[in-house]
């Protein structure tokens, strides 16, 4: 849209959205030697243990993490980003929903897809969300602008999951 309004408050609220996803999928890039270790040892008891066991731990800090952030917007705006990016609020609070699917997308991702040795199925969903989110930007943004490419990108990021998902069987 060549509008520096319109990327000024998208970049900030992804800049917070991305500070919370490192946190919620960095369990997933601890744990992605330990899983490929069960994978290599035929050891699906314990592979299917720690899956479960990190799909639990991200969800209790993924889900707070979401409504809280979607909650808090209104106030943590202006409070660190000051009133002239009040129009930031409600793509963050699109985006706080990604924190949802991308921290699942990393453990399926890394977990269950790289550790097992599929890495054309991983690289297959990524670029087919990524041709969609493109899409989706084109016409979300034309119409809804920044808030589209939040909505776009969270689009995209339910897309990997199912993608994944589907992957993992």
């Amino acid at each position: 849209l060549n509008s520096e309004f319109q990327n000024g408050i998208y970049e900030q609220a992804h800049k917070i959205e991305q500070t919370l996803i490192t946190i919620v999928s960095s369990l997933s890039s601890v744990m992605l030697p330990r899983m490929a270790f069960y994978v290599s040892q035929n050891d699906d008891n314990s592979f299917n243990k720690h899956l479960h066991n990190t799909i639990a731990f991200t969800g209790m800090i993924s889900v707070p993490m979401a409504f809280g952030l979607f909650g808090v917007a209104p106030t943590l705006i202006p409070v660190f980003l000051g009133d002239e990016f009040l129009d930031s609020t409600a793509i963050l609070q699109v985006l706080s929903f990604v924190l949802l699917f991308s921290g699942l997308n990393s453990i399926v991702g890394n977990q269950c897809l790289i550790a097992k040795g599929r890495q054309k199925s991983y690289n297959i969903a990524v670029t087919v969300a990524a041709v969609l989110n493109i899409i989706l930007d084109y016409l979300f943004i034309l119409k809804w602008k920044a808030l589209g490419a939040a909505a776009a990108t969270l689009i995209a990021e339910m897309t990997i999951l199912a993608l994944f998902l589907l992957s993992c069987k």
